[in-house]
C-alpha cells in the first residue's frame, strides 16, 4: 500500500495522540494540514477506509474506550486475527 506524505503525517499525528495525548485526535491540533477544520472528508476517515480495504481490519469507531469489558465489541478485533 502506497501512502503519500499527507497520509503519513496524519498517521504519525494520530499515533502521537493515541500514545501521548488525551485522545487519538489530540495530535491533530498541531497538524500542519489542518484537514479537520475544513469541510472535506477528514484525512483520518480516508486513512481508516484505505486501511480497512487493504487489511480487512475493522477501524470503525465505537462508543467509548472506557466501556465495561462485558460490553466491549471484541468481535471487531477478531476478524483477520490469529484467534479465529
Amino acid at each position: 500500500m502506497e501512502l503519500n506524505e499527507k497520509e503519513t503525517h496524519c498517521i504519525a499525528r494520530l499515533l502521537q495522540g493515541a500514545f501521548y495525548g488525551e485522545s487519538v485526535v489530540s495530535g491533530c491540533a498541531f497538524c500542519k494540514y489542518r484537514c479537520r477544520e475544513s469541510d472535506e472528508i477528514s484525512m483520518e476517515r480516508k486513512i481508516r477506509e484505505k486501511f480497512m480495504a487493504e487489511t480487512g481490519v475493522d477501524l470503525t469507531q465505537f462508543v467509548s474506550p472506557t466501556i465495561p469489558y462485558s460490553k466491549f465489541p471484541y468481535k471487531k478485533f477478531l476478524k483477520n486475527s490469529n484467534k479465529i
